[in-house]
């Protein structure tokens, strides 16, 4: 189990992350199917805005408002145990935070890929 506030471990080499940890999901809702719904409706929901607030911060080279939709996204992630998309998320943060965002653009872009990931693997399994 991976505590607030630290980085997964990285996989060890030829090993796929996988987009969705199940368990993680089920456990973090109390094995409740009627949650795990509701949370991923609301994930579905808010993450298209989220991650557009994200390009803006970048746009705008405004770092405390990307560390902070970075950092909102980042804990929705966390839900899922989306280890990949945790990650861009937690650059992006960290980013934001130092105010040094001149990889921003490609994180962003990382983040991306994964998000549309995670959405195609929830969408699939609960729509």
């Amino acid at each position: 189990m991976v505590r607030p506030g630290t980085a997964p471990a990285p996989p060890a080499a030829g090993i796929a992350t996988p987009v969705l940890d199940l368990t993680q999901l089920q456990a973090n809702c109390g094995g409740n199917p009627v949650l795990v719904r509701e949370i991923v409706a609301v994930f579905l929901d808010d993450s298209p805005r989220l991650l557009s607030e994200i390009r803006q911060a970048i746009q705008e080279d405004n770092g405390r408002s990307l560390e902070l939709v970075a950092h909102t996204l980042k804990g929705a992630l966390s839900n899922f145990g989306a280890a990949v998309a945790m990650a861009a998320a937690r650059t992006l943060e960290q980013q934001g935070r130092t105010g040094e965002l001149a990889g921003a653009r490609a994180a962003c872009a990382a983040l991306e890929q994964s998000l549309e990931q995670l959405r195609h693997e929830l969408c699939a399994r609960y729509s």
